[in-house]
């Protein structure tokens, strides 16, 4: 793959902007924090092209086990999608979002964040650079489109507590701490509380470092969706006592902290529940 600018990799700086985040979440960072849902807010603003570049990627990156014709509808809804932006404009909106995490974040290893799916990464970048181009590389954007067009029909795998636990964790010991779970928080779990359970009982913690990060922004994403079409007036008053509580605490990955990302992730499916009624 020709080598491309990943400071004007849509999809990857805002993960990398996101991971930073999460990261300042973690050690109680208020500033920090701030300083990046500001960026967030200003670059990313609904209806510039930035925005619209940024969902048309997403959505390739993310969407996962479609059918090999959907997958062909995908791609070609894509590029039309991606011809209408205004080039000009969206590289100059890039410019200044590099120009604000510079001036702003200014941490010279903020792009040296390791995203996960890099590759894909740069190859939805590239292809996205190639439909819009006059003349594109016609080898490399077939390439490539061959290489997402795979992408979109991979299977997500999820794997068992009995693949993931450490060499030193038997069965009989991830049964037991299931059922202490169960009993003390009751045994009805959503898929990212057994997540976190799973990493907690497999004693990974990278993992389980990772995935409270992600319970903690994705959190901070919904309350402030919900501030803003929110309806119930006692959801309202607590999401600014909630945001406080999160900024102020940073879950561990101890037994307390995956009992308090449960609590997060409880919160988090009731506010999803609202803004998506």
């Amino acid at each position: 793959m020709a080598r491309h600018n990943k400071k004007r990799n849509v999809g990857l700086i805002y993960e990398q902007l996101i991971m930073r985040m999460s990261k300042a979440v973690v050690e109680n960072d208020a500033k920090t924090v701030k300083t990046i849902q500001s960026v967030i807010g200003d670059r990313f603003k609904k209806g510039s092209q930035l925005y619209k570049e940024f969902r048309l990627f997403n959505a390739l990156i993310r969407t996962s086990a479609v059918s090999e014709s959907l997958a062909t509808r995908i791609l070609g809804e894509a590029q039309k999608a991606a011809a209408d932006h205004n080039s000009g404009l969206l590289d100059r909106e890039k410019s200044e979002l590099i120009k604000d995490i510079n001036y702003n974040i200014n941490e010279s290893s903020f792009y040296d964040q390791r995203v996960p799916d890099y590759v894909n990464y740069a190859t939805i970048q590239t292809l996205l650079n190639n439909w819009r181009s006059p003349s594109p590389n016609i080898k490399q954007m077939a390439l490539h489109e061959s290489k997402i067009h795979s992408w979109l029909q991979r299977e997500e795998i999820e794997k068992s507590v009995d693949d993931e636990h450490a060499p030193n964790v038997n069965n009989l010991t991830v049964h037991v701490m299931e059922k202490k779970f169960e009993k003390k928080y009751g045994g009805s779990f959503s898929p990212r509380q057994n997540l976190l359970i799973k990493s907690y009982i497999a004693e990974n913690t990278q993992k389980l470092e990772a995935e409270l990060r992600k319970v903690e922004t994705d959190l901070f994403r919904a309350l402030q969706k919900y501030r803003k079409v929110g309806n119930n007036k006692i959801l309202l008053e607590k999401t600014e006592k909630v945001k406080n509580r999160i900024e102020s605490v940073a879950l561990k990955p101890t037994q307390a902290g995956v009992a308090q990302g449960m609590v997060l992730c409880q919160l988090l499916g009731e506010l999803n529940g609202e803004i998506n009624e």
